[in-house]
């Protein structure tokens, strides 16, 4: 099944998102029903047609609800200014609603959803201050339930039952629909030097009130722990904290010069000192895992234990294709396609090609890792070739350090193999 950030391609550099109006009532109507009713639907994977007939909605029902003060309505617009994707949102007092969200079926997969639901994030939190955002989907429609978890959003215990009777909401096919209800918490931002950073925070039954850090890699955001961080809140930690790098997800953007590891340093120190987080347990990833070391070593106080996951102390080295070709040609030429395909809301190019000469070249720490005294512990992927010497030296030149080899996982142990991770995590935590 082919999701909009699956297969992205390149009509999503020329996507415009608007404010829509009662002047587009009839487009709104007529690409919502096509996205959920009858049989042209069937060429997306968004459809209802099995579950549903009758309408999806009418032009009184979408006409009431531009009236509404509370309620606001994003148009995507294709290259030609045609309607190709809408969404709903609702302030509510307990955050915001998500809703009456299409895209147009044949151009499914290529980004516009994805693109959409950030930008009604980012108007939730930041206009209306919304800490959350709740959404309801089909109980039966696991895909799309999969595909919001991808996001962030979680399933809740509550369920909202299905307007049976009411033909304005569809004429159901069959008599066990209910609504599941999901929501995200949509975070908050960390002002650094004029840049704003993104920042979510999970809550959970953790013995430990020590907050555990996670710092993502190069090109990631804090999606990348959207599967594993309530476990490590009712684990590991009972306040766990994320961020987006600069130039990552949807924390600001700056200029070329501005993207160097220095950069990242002074911003993970803004963000322990804005949020009280020290003393911390500290996660870094990847690139993340060399700001976390730097840190470590920077501000040894302030970290009460050290996972470095999938990283190095050095540049890369030796006969690999990555080494030979430098981390920052593979990134100067990843930026490239990411500016050539619209992909700039999730990374800005510029600081992919920035952070990936910094990690071709930064400074060995190597004959610095005597000097990390905190339980550490190193996780590496089975079959992260790259990277797997480099735990090893990590683990062997750091005073106790524990090596946790995650079988058959790839660079991201936490996406790939979650369980297996969080038991590292987990042993990590307990001594």
């Amino acid at each position: 099944m082919a999701t909009d950030a699956d297969h992205p391609v390149g009509d999503r550099a020329e996507l415009t998102l608007r404010a829509a109006g009662p002047g587009d009532v009839a487009a709104l109507v007529e690409l919502i029903e096509s996205a959920y009713r009858g049989e042209h639907s069937r060429v997306g994977w968004t459809t209802e047609a099995d579950l549903l007939g009758g309408q999806r909605t009418d032009p009184e029902m979408l006409a009431a609800a531009l009236a509404e003060p509370d309620i606001r309505m994003l148009l995507a617009l294709g290259p030609a200014g045609e309607p190709v994707g809408c969404c709903q949102l609702q302030r509510r007092p307990d955050g915001a609603y998500f809703g009456m969200f299409a895209v147009q079926p044949d151009i499914q997969g290529r980004g516009i959803g994805d693109r959409l639901l950030t930008a009604a994030e980012t108007l939730a939190r930041d206009e209306w201050a919304a800490a959350r955002m709740e959404l309801y989907v089909i109980s039966l429609r696991a895909e799309l339930i999969a595909w919001y978890e991808r996001r962030g959003y979680r399933r809740t215990d509550r369920h909202e039952p299905f307007p049976y009777g009411d033909t304005r909401f569809g004429v159901p096919l069959r008599d066990d629909l209910v609504f599941a209800v999901l929501e995200k918490d949509l975070g908050h931002r960390v002002d650094v030097g004029g840049l704003a950073l993104h920042v979510e925070t999970w809550t959970g039954q953790a013995h430990s009130s020590t907050p555990l850090l996670l710092l993502h890699g190069i090109g990631g955001s804090t999606r990348d722990w959207a599967g594993v961080s309530r476990e490590l809140a009712g684990a590991v930690s009972s306040r766990v904290v994320a961020y987006d790098h600069r130039g990552h997800g949807t924390s600001g953007r700056a200029a070329r010069p501005e993207y160097t590891f220095d950069h990242l340093v002074r911003d993970l120190e803004t963000v322990v000192a804005t949020l009280e987080l020290a003393p911390l347990h500290l996660l870094g990833h990847s690139m993340g895992g060399v700001i976390a070391l730097r840190y470590a070593l920077a501000h040894p106080e302030a970290v009460r234990s050290l996972i470095l996951m999938d990283t190095a102390a050095a540049p890369a080295a030796g006969d690999h294709l990555l080494s030979r070709l430098g981390m920052g040609a593979l990134m100067e030429g990843i930026a490239a396609a990411t500016a050539l395909l619209g992909h700039g809301d999730h990374a800005d190019p510029a600081a992919l090609a920035a952070f990936g000469h910094e990690l071709n070249a930064y400074p060995s720490m190597i004959d610095r890792l005597g000097e990390i005294r905190c339980p550490t512990t190193v996780i590496v992927g089975e079959r992260d070739v790259l990277l797997r010497g480099a735990a090893r030296d990590l683990a062997g030149a750091i005073e106790g350090a524990r090596l946790a080899v995650i079988a058959g996982a790839d660079h991201n142990p936490q996406a790939s193999h979650p369980q297996a991770w969080l038991s590292a995590v987990e042993r990590h935590a307990a001594f």
